[in-house]
């Protein structure tokens, strides 16, 4: 057995959670649909590419501090909101091809409060929530060995995924999602297009 699976199998004794594999389904799509889809994939990475080093608002509105990281975590990347609260995941200098730590997420109130905590294995890179499921996504290790943890926002229930071939067939991970019309749509990682 490779030294891979044993930590695997040590990781699911020790957080006594499932690994599920997805089902992957194709639906067919109308031409304008895949266009909006398609527009507004590449608007958010226009978007992201065009962001500056020193975030700058226009007046009425100014920039500040939300929240100052809980001790110990570091690498804030991606937010969302969920029944009135914010979620931030901090990838804590983990790995991106699934070899080793964790990511956490913190829920943090309206005014900044911690509310919660959740570990997720791996690196997440991609955190959304869910209006169909109700549940947060975090996309993890975007490099290689890409997986899900699903998170019930109410209940903290913490549900582990796996989703794609290995490797997947361009060669990277995943590391973004979006939900439109009840349907799931999950980005790959661009640097590793081919």
């Amino acid at each position: 057995m490779s030294k891979k699976a044993v930590v695997g199998d040590n990781l699911r004794k020790h957080t006594r959670q499932k690994i599920h594999q997805m089902k992957i389904g194709y639906k067919r799509t109308k031409g304008y649909q895949k266009l909006a889809i398609a527009s507004a994939i590449v608007a958010s990475a226009l978007c992201t590419e065009a962001q500056s080093a020193d975030p700058i608002a226009k007046p009425p509105y100014t920039v500040s501090v939300f929240a100052a990281p809980p001790a110990g975590l570091t690498n804030p990347d991606s937010i969302t909101t969920a029944n009135g609260n914010i979620f931030v995941v901090y990838a804590n200098a983990t790995n991106a091809d699934g070899t080793g730590g964790f990511s956490t997420i913190v829920e943090y109130s309206p005014t900044g409060k911690v509310l919660r905590r959740f570990d997720v294995t791996g690196k997440s890179d991609g955190l959304k929530y869910n209006p169909f499921d109700h549940k947060l996504w975090a996309l993890r290790d975007e490099d290689s060995n890409p997986a899900l943890t699903t998170i019930d926002p109410k209940s903290g229930v913490k549900t582990d995924y796996t989703y794609a071939q290995l490797p997947p067939l361009h060669g990277g991970g995943y590391d973004d999602v979006v939900f439109m019309q009840g349907e799931t749509f999950i980005k790959r990682r661009r640097e590793w297009t081919k």
